[in-house]
């Protein structure tokens, strides 16, 4: 048995066992993600005809991108917001960003204690793709002793 796939983007047209396969492309210019209706019309040697209507979805597979900020580093004696720390993360998707979030964070809880800690952000694009990314906040005290 032959087989042939649809690939959105290409128009294609080719013989397979004396049977000539066409597929439409339904976007011209650009692939959109939606459900795209197409007809497929094969002919034979002896001039038949036999149409077949198929639907193609078309779905974005690709996560977003995000890339985070060399580590960066604050004192113990101020706790500073989650705000504070997103603008180390720069997020871009091949559709669009949904939102991007916090979803673990060891700062928080040991602001005022001096170590190395990691704010985890995901990046959530509008078909669901995710993927995330660390920053390391390195919370430290240069405070010299009082006497």
């Amino acid at each position: 048995m032959d087989s042939w796939a649809f690939d959105g983007g290409i128009k294609q047209s080719f013989r397979m066992a004396g049977v000539v396969f066409k597929t439409y492309d339904p976007t011209d210019e650009n692939i959109t993600i939606g459900d795209y209706r197409f007809d497929a019309v094969v002919y034979d040697s002896s001039g038949n005809t036999t149409y077949q209507t198929c639907y193609v979805k078309v779905v974005d597979l690709q996560a977003p991108e995000i890339n985070v900020s060399e580590p960066c580093e604050v004192s113990y004696t101020v706790l500073y917001p989650w705000s504070t720390f997103l603008k180390n993360f720069t997020v871009t998707d091949n559709v669009e960003v949904e939102k991007v979030e916090v979803t673990e964070d060891t700062y928080t809880k040991n602001y005022d204690k001096p170590g190395t800690y990691h704010i985890t952000a995901t990046a959530t694009d509008t078909s669901g793709n995710t993927s995330s990314a660390v920053l390391t906040i390195n919370v430290v005290d240069k405070m010299a002793p009082t006497i």
